[in-house]
């Protein structure tokens, strides 16, 4: 009988715990205001950047945006290594970006 309520504390101590753990994340995240991973690439819309490593409609490249490399593609035609580029739009995951056109001597906002 005693080793039944030994293994039914023990069960109980191993869920309290559990509990404990996943309020302290939530309280952690939440306290520091960490967004969610989906948060983050999603907040890129509109940023501007610069193509390093080559994409094009169909073709998967590397951007440098907001201080990271992100996988992109392009929404019209290829983009050449060195281009200023806006992020329009995240598909999947992935970037789609715009090449900036200088207009009247300023680049596209």
């Amino acid at each position: 009988m005693t080793l039944y309520w030994m293994q039914s504390g023990m069960i109980v101590f191993a869920v309290l715990i559990l509990a404990v753990l996943a309020i302290s994340a939530w309280m952690f995240r939440d306290y520091f205001n960490i967004p969610e991973k989906g948060d983050v690439i999603d907040n890129l819309i509109g940023e501007k950047g610069t193509v390093k490593a080559e994409c094009s409609t169909h073709k998967r490249g590397k951007v440098y945006v907001a201080g990271a490399y992100w996988d992109a593609v392009s929404e019209f035609g290829a983009l050449p290594v060195g281009a200023e580029i806006k992020v329009i739009e995240v598909r999947e995951g992935i970037l789609v970006v715009r090449k900036l056109e200088l207009t009247s001597g300023r680049s596209e906002s």
